[in-house]
């Protein structure tokens, strides 16, 4: 059976630290303008298409579902491990714990069925700033807690879970660091701690396993930082990745574009761009991205964002285009499909923070897998000849 503590990482990651500080007049949802998209028709495209593993639900038949659709949809799987290190066992040589083994070696042996796979890692915790918590959310030893990230045994443990990812999955890519730049401001104390860790993490990596493309995510808006601050540490972690990985949210895309407008139309149309153009000599890859296909009412966070599936759909016409002209490695769309079931069963939990509803209705599969006008858009660029 899927564990039942893939609640803790679902908590882990959609609690982001900032989140809380949003603020605003809360405005009424209006509905969006009717959106035409013209289903795109290209002959190939530079880019590999894919999805996270993330389920709809925590049953079987879901996990089941999710990894034939993306199967179905895509040639990219990705493996996104944002729920923490076992970081005790492996400064300390010993063999990790047996879920997080049989968890992983799961996940490994379905890896096997998609020609290609993106691994990701960090060793942050939600807050994007301090060292993660323990293995699927658990507690750190009092020896480990507040340690910053450049203490040597916390880098020689990060790099150990690094190549045991690598050896167990094999990816195509590796991500050692998730969305870094999202909560850092050079200076920061924990901001200097990530980039020793990052010089010793980065090289180490390489000459191990050169031929793989090993690298860092970035945030494209954040509700922490000015965008200013946020590319100035984009700029300087460059120097650590082999290519620039891009994570965009643009309907919640602070300082950046309206955050009460939700129409994909508004959006500068570099918007990918500017993030590929801090490095122009390392390729952009889209390691993570979405958006919303309902209207998002959230009265605790004063957020009133519209959606629609036409949206949703204008989005997708509008990402793969910008990943082509920018010789795109790969787009990854977060989910594949509504988790409006596994929202239900934490609602029955009593977890039912609204912050969890920024991402459910993302999906190209509504919650009750009847495909949304998005997905013909995807399946027109999958068709193209992969380049």
């Amino acid at each position: 059976m899927i564990k039942r503590s893939l609640i803790a990482a679902i908590v882990g990651v959609v609690v982001l630290g900032g989140l809380v500080a949003i603020g605003g007049e809360s405005r009424q949802i209006q509905p969006l303008p009717p959106i035409a998209v013209d289903t795109p028709h290209p002959a190939e495209r530079s880019f590999a298409m894919g999805f996270t593993s993330w389920p709809y639900d925590v049953t079987d038949e879901a996990v089941a579902w999710t990894y034939d659709a993306i199967g179905d949809h895509g040639e990219l799987i990705v493996f996104h491990n944002d729920d923490g290190v076992p970081w005790s066992q492996l400064a300390a040589g010993e063999h990790l714990p047996q879920d997080l083994v049989d968890d992983l070696d799961a996940k490994a042996a379905a890896a096997r069925r998609f020609d290609l796979v993106y691994v990701s890692a960090t060793p942050q915790t939600t807050d994007r700033r301090t060292i993660a918590g323990g293995w699927d959310g658990a507690d750190l030893p009092d020896r480990w807690r507040n340690r910053p990230l450049d203490d040597p045994e916390v880098i020689d443990a990060y790099l150990a879970w690094c190549r045991w990812l690598i050896d167990r999955f094999d990816p195509d890519w590796f991500a050692y660091g998730i969305e870094v730049n999202a909560n850092m401001r050079r200076g920061d104390p924990e901001y200097d701690a990530f980039r020793r860790l990052a010089q010793v993490v980065y090289p180490a990596l390489k000459a191990e396993h050169p031929d793989l493309p090993v690298f860092l995510t970035f945030q494209m808006g954040s509700f922490e930082i000015p965008i200013d601050e946020q590319m100035a540490v984009t700029e300087e972690l460059m120097a650590y990745s082999d290519l620039m990985g891009v994570s965009s949210y643009p309907y919640l895309a602070p300082g950046l574009v309206d955050v009460g407008d939700g129409d994909p139309r508004d959006l500068p149309t570099d918007w990918f761009d500017a993030m590929a153009s801090i490095d122009p000599s390392k390729p952009v890859a889209i390691t993570e991205t979405g958006f919303i296909a309902e209207p998002l009412d959230l009265a605790a966070y004063d957020i009133a964002v519209p959606g629609s599936p036409e949206g949703q759909a204008a989005y997708v016409d509008f990402l793969l285009a910008a990943a082509d002209r920018l010789g795109a490695e790969f787009v990854v769309w977060w989910q594949i499909r509504d988790y409006d079931d596994m929202y239900d069963l934490l609602v029955d939990l009593g977890r039912d923070d609204p912050a969890f509803l920024i991402w459910r209705d993302i999906g190209l599969f509504a919650g009750d897998g009847t495909p949304r006008p998005a997905l013909a858009v995807w399946d027109a660029w999958k068709e193209a000849e992969f380049r």
